[in-house]
C-alpha cells in the first residue's frame, strides 16, 4: 500500500513537533505539552515519516510560534527550530485559504477559524493529523484517513 504524499498538521501537533526535534527533554516540561512525553514524540515521528510532505497554514504556524512562547525556558530554541523548519528545508508546506472561507463554514462558530482553515485543507483532500477530538471529528467526516493522534497515543 502506498502512503498518502501529504499530511496536514494542526498546532498542537506542530507544537510537539518543533518541540521535540529541538530537544525531547522539553516536552515533559512545556506547559503546553504537559499530557505528552518523548515517547509520543517518537510515535508522531514514526507517523510523519509515512508522508512526503508537511502542510500546515498560517493560523497553524502563528498558533504553534505563540504557544512555543509559553516555555520561557526554551522558547528561543524551539523558535529557532521552527524557523529552520519554515526557511532551511522543505519540512513544511504552508498552503493558504483566505479567513473569509473559513469564516463562512458553520464549523468555525465553535471550531474557531483556524481549525476551519484546515477543514479547508482536508476539502482538498489532505488528511489531518489532530488532539483535538472535536476537529478530528469534522475532519473524518470529509476524509477518513484523518488521524486522531490521542486515541493513536493510547492504544
Amino acid at each position: 500500500m502506498t502512503s498518502p504524499a501529504q499530511l496536514a498538521l494542526d498546532a498542537n501537533i506542530l507544537v510537539l513537533l518543533v518541540a521535540g526535534l529541538t530537544d525531547e527533554s522539553i516536552i515533559p516540561r512545556h506547559k503546553r505539552l504537559k499530557k505528552y512525553d518523548p515517547e509520543d514524540f517518537n510515535l508522531l515521528m514514526r507517523i510523519l515519516l509515512r508522508y512526503k510532505t508537511l502542510i500546515v497554514t498560517p493560523g497553524v504556524l502563528a498558533e504553534c510560534s505563540d504557544l512555543l512562547r509559553y516555555d520561557r525556558a526554551s522558547k528561543d530554541r524551539t523558535c529557532t527550530t521552527l524557523h529552520r523548519m519554515l526557511t532551511d528545508s522543505d519540512a513544511l508546506l504552508e498552503i493558504y485559504h483566505p479567513t473569509k472561507e473559513a469564516a463562512l463554514m458553520r464549523e468555525s462558530t465553535w471550531l474557531g477559524l483556524v481549525d476551519a482553515g484546515l477543514l479547508k485543507i482536508v476539502d482538498d483532500g489532505i488528511p489531518l493529523i489532530t488532539d483535538d477530538f472535536a476537529l478530528f471529528a469534522q475532519a473524518c467526516r470529509r476524509n477518513n484517513e484523518c488521524i486522531n493522534f490521542d486515541a493513536t497515543r493510547l492504544n
